[in-house]
């Protein structure tokens, strides 16, 4: 009679234990190296964003104390390790982050001046080897005359933003407006005092000149400067395309005035206001929404949308060489692998950015390449006997 503790099924039960072992084993080892790749990555990218953070900051602290807008943004390539990889080559990933950093004494003002608006240094190499800077507004300067433009302040400030629109004379310095009327002229940074305004008017009426009788002051020269985030080198597409809705669509300006509380948005909204030059010749399709093809003619290849800015496209270059000796004696099989990468894996990468200048200019790209080492040049030997 045959029971449990025949050697027939002890043998079994042996058998049964190191095939469970190796199989949910060998799990657990997937499972605990997949939980460290993705720690590894983890850390790398907390590595990125202080690295972003600091140099941001020490951006905004060499600027000899003036107020400052500073953003910055790192790009680097980490070697990651790969449990499934036999050849334990691991792969390269790509890690990114963005930190901005504004230090001013002036918040409640806007900048008037090119170095007073943000400018995004974007950081690509290992050591900072590779730095290219990119501003992410810019100024225009909207010209009419003062029937056209006197008043419309407001609907500058409900498109662009409040603060970001006002008037500026032939020289370009700011003015003080208040009710649509010039009260003063801003010199260092404050308003002329009001006895000293008020001397200087009754000097000029008292040595006025009496103008010509066909001069009309209606046809006289009106400036506005206008902060625009979409006049960068680098800017978004959705907060171009709300722009340009605002712009042209007088319901979308209403809607907009009264979710911010206005009680005159209907007014503010007729009034006139110039294009810029990425709302040109807007098309508004069947249901009811609105393209602009300038804005297409920067952003899209045929029919595939690209994003200015680092593309998340990109191409990796690695030459290996893997030759496997295999020997075989009486005794045993011997097996020499001698897998040899090169030294770096090269990455190219793409920025799609508008130059500098005004109106509609085509996109370019700026090609980046960068490299790092790689591999593993050491022969493995394993050895099985018969």
């Amino acid at each position: 009679m045959i029971t449990a503790n025949h050697p027939y099924f002890k043998s079994r039960s042996k058998g049964q234990a190191i095939l469970e072992l190796a199989i949910f084993g060998s799990i657990l080892i997937l499972l605990l190296g997949v939980l460290l790749a993705y720690g590894v990555k983890y850390g790398y990218q907390q590595q990125m964003m202080q690295f972003a953070f600091r140099k941001a900051l020490q951006s905004a602290m060499d600027n000899d104390g003036s107020p400052y807008a500073s953003s910055y943004l790192a790009v680097r390539d980490r070697h990651i390790p790969v449990p499934t990889d036999p050849f334990a080559r691991g792969s390269v990933d790509t890690f990114s982050a963005a930190a901005s950093i504004t230090r001013s004494n002036k918040l409640d003002q806007t900048a008037d001046k090119l170095e007073e608006l943000s400018e995004t240094p974007y950081d690509m190499e290992q050591d900072s080897k590779q730095v290219y800077n990119y501003t992410s507004m810019g100024f225009r300067n909207e010209t009419g005359t003062v029937a056209e433009l006197k008043g419309s302040e407001r609907r500058y400030e409900e498109v662009y933003g409040q603060g970001s629109a006002w008037r500026i004379n032939a020289a370009g310095e700011p003015l003080v407006w208040k009710t649509g009327e010039e009260v003063s002229k801003v010199k260092d940074g404050k308003a002329e005092n009001p006895f000293t305004r008020l001397l200087t008017d009754l000097f000029r009426y008292l040595n006025r000149v009496h103008p010509e009788p066909d001069k009309n002051p209606d046809k006289e020269q009106f400036i506005i400067r206008v902060i625009d985030a979409c006049e960068g080198n680098i800017f978004d597409y959705e907060s171009a395309v709300r722009q340009c809705r605002l712009i042209v669509d007088e319901t979308a300006c209403e809607d907009s005035c009264t979710r911010g509380g206005s009680d005159d948005c209907g007014e503010v909204c007729k009034q006139y206001i110039i294009w810029p030059w990425y709302c040109d010749n807007p098309v508004q399709g069947a249901n009811g929404e609105w393209v602009f093809p300038a804005l297409k003619n920067v952003l899209f290849d045929k029919t595939r949308f690209r994003a200015l800015g680092v593309q998340a496209d990109q191409k990796q270059t690695l030459r290996t060489d893997d030759r496997l000796d295999k020997t075989e004696d009486s005794s045993s099989i011997t097996n020499i692998d001698h897998y040899n990468a090169n030294d770096n894996v090269t990455t190219e990468k793409k920025i799609y950015y508008l130059p500098d200048g005004e109106g509609y200019r085509p996109r370019k790209t700026q090609d980046v390449k960068t490299e790092m080492p790689y591999g593993r040049t050491k022969p493995r030997t394993w050895q099985t006997p018969w």
